[in-house]
């Protein structure tokens, strides 16, 4: 009995959510060309500080890489540890 309640009741479900996309929808307002170039700017500049962002990332990663090759190098040739290097806990 409980299984057939739950078969009727999801038409009333599906109609209900599709009344609320209907809805969201609807209430979408038109932007002024003003608007939209302002946040055709904003969105650019949004994306020139992600790149700048990635870029300095990657610039980081390729030091770090750069370092741990040199250190690599170092401990495979025999040569001593530097003494300004520590071991990080776990974050």
């Amino acid at each position: 009995m409980g299984d057939q309640n739950k078969r009727e009741s999801d038409p009333e479900i599906l109609a209900r959510i599709v009344g609320l996309i209907r809805s969201k929808d609807e209430s979408r307002k038109s932007i002024s060309t003003e608007e939209l170039q302002t946040l055709t700017a904003a969105a650019e500049r949004l994306d020139r500080l992600l790149a700048k962002a990635v870029e300095a990332e990657a610039q980081e990663l390729r030091a770090a890489a750069s370092r741990l090759d040199q250190l690599l190098r170092d401990v495979s040739e025999g040569k001593d540890l530097p003494t300004n290097l520590v071991r990080r806990e776990k974050q």
